[in-house]
C-alpha cells in the first residue's frame, strides 16, 4: 500500500507522525552542478505571526492572517507589520474547516452548525449571527476545497447538492443530483456557475468526474471518466479544463505502477491531450497556475517502498512543469540533495504558483528531526531535519532562494497579488500541541528579477532540462 493514501488522516491529526512517513532517507544523484546556485536566503517582508491557542489562517490576499488570539477569540493580523486589524472575534471552534471569505475580500463566514453561522467584517471585526435555512430532510453543509465563498446544501435522502451565498442569505441556481453521499466536491469555476464532482462509495475510488452547470441543473459536459479503478481529478483555475489523474496499480494485470495525465475539455468532455505517465502510482500531487497556463506536479516516494513494489525505475523527487494547453513537459526543477517535496493532501498548498506566472514556491524536507532555530536550510546536522520553502523562476529554473528553516511542516503558501510577496503558514498539532513548536504564519520577499529574464511563456533550456520519461 502506497503510504501517501494511509497517510492522509494521520496528517490531519499528527502533522509529526506524517514525517516519519513521507521523509526517510534519501540521496538523489547527480553531480552537484546540476542541482542549481541557490542566490541566498529569502528576506523576511514581515514579522513571525504565532498563536498560543490554534491554527493560523491565510486570507485569499495573501497579506492578511487569521489566528487564535485565545481559546475563543479570532484575530485578524496585518502580516506586513504583525499589527491587530479590527477587533476580536468570539468563536470557540480551534479546528474545523476553515472561513469562507466573500468575493471582494470585506467578510467571512464561518459553520457554526447545521443551522445557523458567525458572518462578521474583516475590516473591524462586527460580527452577527445568521441563520442558514431550515433544513427539510438529512441535509449537511459542504464546501468546495479552494474556492472558498459557496457553501453547498446537500439532502442526502434527495440525492442533490444546491448551492448557497453565505454572505448574500440565498441559494445560488438550481439543484444538481449527486448520486451518493461519498461523491465529493472537487471544483468550481471562478464565476460560480460549473461544479466538478467525483463520483463515489463505499470502498471504491473514483474514477469518474462529472461537471455540474449550477444555473440549470444539468450536465455542462458529458462525464470524464478514467482508464483505470483509482485517481484524481482537478479543474482548472479558468473553468475550462479538467486534468484526470488515472493510477495504473501493479497488482492489476498489465499495471506498471504509473502515474497517467490527461486534461479533457470541460465544455465538450473530449480530452485535449494524453494519456502522459509521470511517475509512481498514488505519489504525486498537481496544480495548475493561476492563469491556468501551466501545470506543476511535485513527487514525494519511499525509496523502500518503490524498491518493495518493484516499480518501475522512475526519480522518486522531483517537480516538474508542463504546459497545461499541450501536455508538453517544460522542466524539471533542481532539488537540493537529499531534499523530498511532501506531497500532502487535497486540504493543503504546499506548492503553488504566483499569480503573475514568474515564481514557484515549494516547501521542501529532509530527514531528522525539526531544526533548531537559526539554522541555515536544509540543515541535517546531528540528526536535524531541514524543513524550507525554495523558490524558482519558473522560466529559467534558476533557484531564487530559500526561507530559513521551519521547526513544523508548512500546510499553506500563498502569493500576494502583485507576486512580490508569499505567505507561509505552519500546521497546528491539535492532539500534541506543543507550546515551543507552534503554528506560525510570516511574510517573504520574493527576489527582484533581472530587466533580461525569459518570461514563463518562452521558459527556454538549461543544463537541468531532460526528457519526460
Amino acid at each position: 500500500m502506497n503510504p501517501f493514501h494511509a497517510s492522509r488522516a494521520l496528517h490531519r491529526r499528527r502533522p509529526f507522525a506524517f514525517l516519519a512517513l513521507v521523509l526517510p532517507a534519501v540521496v538523489l544523484g547527480g553531480p552537484l552542478h546540476a542541482q542549481g546556485r541557490v542566490r541566498g536566503q529569502l528576506e523576511p517582508a514581515g514579522p513571525a505571526i504565532t498563536s498560543d491557542h490554534g491554527e493560523v489562517m491565510p486570507l485569499p490576499d495573501g497579506r492578511h492572517v487569521l489566528k487564535w488570539d485565545s481559546k475563543t477569540e479570532l484575530q485578524l493580523v496585518d502580516a506586513v507589520t504583525g499589527k491587530p486589524v479590527g477587533k476580536p472575534v468570539g468563536l470557540e471552534a480551534k479546528t474545523g474547516p476553515a472561513p469562507l471569505f466573500s468575493g471582494d475580500g470585506k467578510k467571512a463566514f464561518y459553520n457554526l452548525d447545521n443551522t445557523k453561522g458567525l458572518l462578521w467584517d474583516l475590516a473591524s471585526g462586527e460580527a452577527e449571527t445568521v441563520r442558514l435555512p431550515d433544513p427539510p430532510r438529512l441535509p449537511r453543509w459542504d464546501r468546495v476545497l479552494h474556492a472558498p465563498r459557496l457553501l453547498f446544501w446537500r439532502d442526502e435522502r434527495a440525492g442533490t447538492v444546491r448551492a448557497f451565498d453565505p454572505f448574500a442569505g440565498e441559494f445560488v441556481g438550481k439543484p444538481v443530483v449527486v448520486r451518493s453521499r461519498f461523491d465529493f466536491l472537487a471544483g468550481l469555476s471562478p464565476d460560480g456557475n460549473v461544479l466538478l464532482v467525483l463520483e463515489g462509495a463505499v470502498g471504491k475510488p473514483s474514477n469518474r468526474a462529472v461537471l455540474w452547470d449550477l444555473r440549470t441543473g444539468k450536465q455542462a459536459a458529458p462525464p470524464v471518466t478514467l482508464p483505470t479503478a483509482a485517481g484524481r481529478f482537478h479543474l482548472s483555475p479558468d473553468g475550462k479544463a479538467v486534468l484526470a489523474v488515472a493510477y495504473e496499480s501493479i497488482f492489476n494485470q498489465g499495471g506498471r505502477g504509473r502515474t497517467l495525465l490527461s486534461l479533457y475539455d470541460a465544455t465538450t468532455g473530449k480530452r485535449c491531450w494524453g494519456p502522459l505517465p509521470w511517475g509512481p502510482d498514488g505519489s504525486n500531487r498537481f496544480t495548475f497556475s493561476p492563469d491556468s497556463k501551466l501545470l506543476v506536479g511535485v513527487r514525494a516516494f519511499s525509496p523502500a517502498v518503490a524498491q518493495s513494489l518493484r516499480l518501475r525505475p522512475f526519480p522518486l523527487n522531483e517537480v516538474q512543469a508542463w504546459d497545461a494547453a499541450t501536455g508538453k513537459p517544460l522542466r524539471r526543477y533542481p532539488l537540493p540533495d537529499g531534499a523530498i517535496p511532501p506531497a500532502f493532501g487535497p486540504h493543503s498548498q504546499s506548492f503553488v504558483v504566483s499569480p503573475d506566472g514568474r515564481t514557484l514556491a515549494v516547501f521542501l524536507g529532509t530527514p531528522g528531526k525539526p531544526a533548531a532555530p537559526g539554522a541555515g536550510p536544509g540543515t541535517t546536522d546531528k540528526g536535524a531535519a531541514g524543513l524550507f520553502v525554495r523558490l524558482w523562476n519558473v522560466a529559467s529554473g534558476e533557484p531564487l532562494g530559500d526561507t530559513p528553516p521551519f521547526r513544523i511542516l508548512v500546510k499553506e503558501i500563498i502569493f500576494s497579488p502583485d507576486s512580490k510577496t508569499f505567505l507561509t503558514c505552519t500546521a497546528w498539532n491539535a492532539t500534541r500541541p506543543e507550546r515551543d513548536v507552534r503554528p506560525e504564519a510570516r511574510l517573504w520577499k520574493v527576489p527582484e528579477r533581472s530587466s533580461g529574464e525569459k518570461t514563463p511563456s518562452s521558459p527556454g533550456k538549461s543544463g537541468t532540462d531532460r526528457k519526460d520519461r
